[in-house]
C-alpha cells in the first residue's frame, strides 16, 4: 500500500468512527502490532533452532569421523569430547606419526663411503 492509499482509509475511518472509539481502535490496533511482531521473533527464532540444531549434527558427524580416524590408528581418546579438542589430538597423533617416519627415514641413511 501506498502513503496515499493509507491517508484515505485513514480518512474515511476518520469519519466513520466516533471520536470516542479511537481510544480503543488505537489499543487493538496496538495489540494487533505487539501479538505480530512476537509471532514474527517466535518463528525467526524457531528457524534459528533448527540452523543451530544442522550445526550440532555437523559437528558430531566431523567428530565421529575423527574419532573413527584415531581407532583406526590404533588410539584411543581419553578427554573432553568436542570438535576441536578431538581434531586437535587427530592432528597431533598425525604430526607425531610423519615426524617419527622423517627420524626413521634420516636413520636409516647410511654416509656414503
Amino acid at each position: 500500500m501506498s502513503i496515499s492509499e493509507l491517508l484515505v482509509i485513514f480518512v474515511v475511518a476518520f469519519l466513520v468512527l466516533k471520536p470516542e472509539d479511537l481510544p480503543q481502535i488505537a489499543k487493538k490496533v496496538k495489540d494487533f502490532y505487539s501479538f505480530f511482531t512476537r509471532t514474527k521473533t517466535e518463528i525467526m527464532s524457531s528457524f534459528d533452532l533448527n540452523h543451530q540444531d544442522t550445526v550440532v549434527v555437523d559437528d558430531l558427524d566431523q567428530m565421529n569421523f575423527y574419532l573413527e580416524k584415531i581407532a583406526n590408528l590404533g588410539r584411543d581418546y581419553e578427554g573432553e569430547y568436542s570438535l576441536n579438542n578431538v581434531k586437535d589430538y587427530y592432528q597431533k597423533i598425525i604430526k607425531d606419526f610423519k615426524d617419527s617416519i622423517k627420524s626413521e627415514i634420516e636413520s636409516n641413511k647410511t654416509p656414503p663411503k
